[in-house]
């Protein structure tokens, strides 16, 4: 008997190789199930490539707003020596709110006081001494008149006798008892004294004038020092006036202070914010809106009327979700600093938005939800359980446009095998 050297199994698979009576099992069951849930998977993706939507959205950043929020700024540059207002005060529009010290005013006003008190001085000492001395000049002008006066009165009667004179020569002469040269000589007097009494006459003229001009002149004076005195008051008035305007800084708004931006003693210049104000804020869950800030590759995609979905700071949008709401107003140009500077009031956070470069400014309108802690509808049914404040700054996502899933996978297809 030869060995066993393969098993009985083995010996009859050699001796009948082919067993045609027998099943084959090409698949397990298991298969099957793996290859109908593969198939309908991808029937499921290719009928929501077709018919399912995606939304395209952008982010964006800004603040939530009820009422304004204004800055009272300084007006000019100096020391803050004083700020009369305090955290959560009201104030009302024209009230002063902080002083500035203004040194080269207040050293111009000293000046010119102390020139128009030298002024009003000079003034009374020549009003005092001027009048004396015009009395004095006066008098001794009236004394000289006087003299001249009786000069001539004594001329007057030297012409009547030699007029006198004149008529008895003129007798002699006809007698032959004298010369016609005496005669002469007598008329030549007359004529002299004549003259002479004409010259009088014309001191006594200029001596009136000087009297004239001396209390002209006082009166010129005394009047120059009048005006160059009113010109110092104006001047006084003028400076108290600017000193007035430079000194207080006065708010333009009605509203309560939010936040105090500087402290006394520093240094300011114009521009410089000194205190925040909110108007309109009693209530400040009311009328809610929000304002973002969309960066400029994504701003003209946003048009009015799109929905937008916006997330509180204080509320964390993985518990509670995003507020919804739709865009009421886009800027047609990118906001300025000044402009985002007006809505945000923070520097820093302007410049942290313009880092991107020149955003869109968009407005957001809440849809309100009554009888819910926020009043306001969220993506979630109810909403958080805490009150949303103006003033508390956000995330916001608009949608900008919805399409079917294909749409957006055909063009990255043909850009990736290059079938333009």
């Amino acid at each position: 008997m030869p060995p066993k050297f393969f098993r009985k199994e083995a010996l009859e698979k050699l001796s009948t190789p082919e067993k045609l009576d027998q099943l084959i099992e090409v698949t397990h069951p298991h298969s099957w199930i793996t290859l109908l849930t593969i198939i309908l998977i991808l029937v499921t993706g290719v009928a929501w490539g077709f018919l399912g939507t995606t939304k395209t959205k952008v982010e964006s950043a800004g603040i939530i707003m009820s009422g304004e929020v204004f800055n009272v700024v300084a007006t000019t540059s100096g020391q803050l020596v004083e700020l009369t207002v305090q955290l959560n005060e009201e104030v009302q529009a024209g009230q002063v709110v902080a002083l500035v010290e203004q040194p080269e005013i207040t050293q111009q006003i000293q000046e010119s006081e102390a020139s128009k008190v030298e002024k009003e001085i000079q003034l009374a000492q020549l009003t005092q001494f001027g009048i004396e001395e015009n009395r004095v000049q006066a008098q001794l002008i009236e004394e000289q008149k006087n003299s001249l006066e009786d000069k001539i009165t004594t001329n007057r009667q030297r012409i009547n006798y030699l007029k006198e004179q004149l008529d008895a020569e003129n007798q002699l002469l006809t007698q032959g008892l004298i010369t016609k040269a005496q005669v002469e000589q007598t008329r030549q007097q007359i004529t002299a004294i004549r003259n002479e009494n004409k010259s009088l006459k014309a001191k006594i003229t200029q001596t009136l004038g000087q009297q004239l001009n001396m209390k002209n002149s006082l009166s010129q004076k005394l009047s120059g020092l009048e005006q160059r005195i009113a010109q110092d008051r104006r001047r006084i008035a003028q400076l108290r006036e600017q000193y007035r305007l430079r000194h207080q800084i006065v708010s333009q708004h009605t509203g309560k202070v939010l936040e105090i931006m500087t402290e006394k003693g520093l240094v300011v210049s114009p521009g410089t914010p000194l205190i925040r104000l909110g108007t309109d804020l009693e209530n400040t869950t009311e009328n809610l809106r929000a304002v973002l800030f969309i960066s400029s590759k994504d701003g003209k995609k946003v048009k009015e009327g799109m929905e937008a979905l916006i997330a509180p700071s204080t509320v964390k949008p993985q518990e509670y979700g995003y507020m919804i709401g739709k865009v009421t107003y886009i800027s047609d140009f990118p906001a300025t600093q000044q402009g985002m500077m007006n809505v945000l009031k923070n520097d820093q956070l302007v410049r942290q938005m313009l880092s991107l470069g020149a955003p869109f400014e968009a407005h957001i309108q809440f849809a309100k939800k009554p009888n819910t802690t926020t009043e306001y509808v969220w993506t979630s049914k109810e909403g958080p359980p805490i009150e949303i404040f103006s003033g508390t700054l956000c995330s916001g996502r608009l949608t900008v446009q919805q399409q079917t899933p294909v749409s957006i996978v055909l063009p990255a297809l043909k850009e990736f095998f290059d079938l333009y």
